[in-house]
C-alpha cells in the first residue's frame, strides 16, 4: 500500500472536501478521485459518502482513518530514526523568527527538534522582517522565518523558501475612522484614504510589498506617514493619521483600534521560512526537512 495514497485519504478525511484536499496535495481533483477510487478496492469497503453538497466519511472510513493516521505517524517516527543513526554531523545553526508570527509552534519544534537532534546546536534570535531577511543574504544567518518576502522577486536568485501559512491581511484605524464600521474592505476602497506605510529606507521589503497590493491593481498608495517600527505605525493609525495594514497574527495588539480584513483574495501575508540557495551546512536542510514533517503532521 503507498503511504502518499494514504497521506491522501487523511488529508481528505480532515477536510471533507475534494478540492481543497487536491488544491494543499498539489494535485488535480479528478487524480485525488481516482486515487481514493483505488485506495478502496484496496482495502475492500466505502471510504466517502459523497454527493453534490458535501462529503462525509462512511463509518468504516472513520475506522480505516484513525487506523492509517497511527501507520504514518509511526512511519513518520521510523523515518526520523533512521536518519538520526545515519547523520554524525555537527553543526550550529543560527535562526532569526518574528516573534509573534512563530509564536503558535516554533518552541514547540524547537525543543522536539534538540531531542530529535543533539549534535546540531541552535541558536534562535527575534527579530523584524528587514535585518532578518538581509541577515540571510549576508550569511549571519542561515534561516529565519520571515513574511512576505515570497512576494519580493529580489530574493529569487539567493534565497530558497517554504511557506508554512499564509496571514490575512487587515486595515487598522482609529474608531473615528470612516472605515471603521465596515465589514471588510478592497484595496481599490483603500486607495481613496491616506495610508501609514514602512520607511522604503529602513523597511523596503515592506513598505514595497504594501505598495505592490495597489501597483498590481493600476492603483496609487497614497502615503501620509512613513515608519520605521510596527509600534509607531499603530501610534499613526490611533492619532487617525490613515489608515495601517497588518497581518492578522498582529491584529490582538490593536487593543482600542478598529481592525477591518481587506477582501482581496490575494491580500494575504505569507510566512516563509527562508535560506540561502548556496548554503552548503548538511544540518540545514536536516532542519528544513523536519520542519516539513513536524507542521504537516501538527
Amino acid at each position: 500500500m503507498d503511504i502518499n495514497r494514504i497521506r491522501e485519504f487523511l488529508t481528505l478525511s480532515e477536510h471533507l472536501n475534494y478540492s481543497k484536499a487536491a488544491n494543499l496535495l498539489y494535485i488535480t481533483q479528478p487524480v485525488l478521485s481516482r486515487h481514493i477510487h483505488d485506495l478502496e478496492e484496496t482495502l475492500g469497503g466505502q471510504l466517502f459518502l459523497r454527493d453534490t453538497h458535501k462529503v462525509e466519511l462512511t463509518e468504516f472510513g472513520e475506522i480505516c482513518a484513525n487506523q492509517l493516521r497511527e501507520v504514518v505517524n509511526a512511519y513518520d517516527s521510523a523515518l526520523i530514526h533512521i536518519r538520526n543513526a545515519a547523520d554524525t554531523s555537527s553543526d550550529t545553526l543560527t535562526i532569526g523568527f518574528l516573534e509573534y508570527a512563530v509564536r503558535p509552534f516554533l518552541s514547540q519544534f524547537a525543543n522536539w527538534f534538540q531531542t530529535a537532534h543533539p549534535n546540531i546546536e541552535i541558536d534562535y534570535d527575534s527579530g523584524n522582517l528587514d535585518d532578518l531577511a538581509d541577515s540571510v543574504l549576508e550569511d549571519r544567518m542561515d534561516l529565519a522565518f520571515v513574511t512576505s518576502v515570497g512576494s519580493d522577486s529580489s530574493f529569487s536568485k539567493e534565497l530558497d523558501s517554504q511557506t508554512v501559512y499564509e496571514d490575512r491581511l487587515f486595515a487598522v484605524v482609529s474608531p473615528r475612522h470612516d472605515i471603521s464600521s465596515k465589514e471588510s474592505i478592497t484595496i481599490e476602497e483603500l486607495s481613496t484614504y491616506p495610508l501609514i506605510n514602512y520607511s522604503k529606507t529602513n523597511n523596503p521589503h515592506t513598505s514595497n510589498f504594501h505598495k505592490s497590493l495597489f501597483e498590481s491593481r493600476g492603483l496609487h498608495m497614497q502615503t501620509a506617514k512613513e515608519v520605521t517600527s510596527f509600534e509607531s505605525g499603530m501610534f499613526y493609525a490611533k492619532a487617525g493619521i490613515g489608515v495601517f495594514l497588518i497581518p492578522q497574527h498582529l491584529s490582538f495588539i490593536a487593543e482600542d483600534l478598529i481592525t477591518v480584513p481587506i477582501s482581496d483574495k490575494d491580500c494575504v501575508v505569507p510566512l516563509n521560512l527562508i535560506w540561502k540557495t548556496q548554503n552548503p551546512k548538511q544540518s540545514l536542510q536536516t532542519f528544513v526537512k523536519e520542519f516539513q514533517l513536524f507542521y504537516k503532521n501538527r
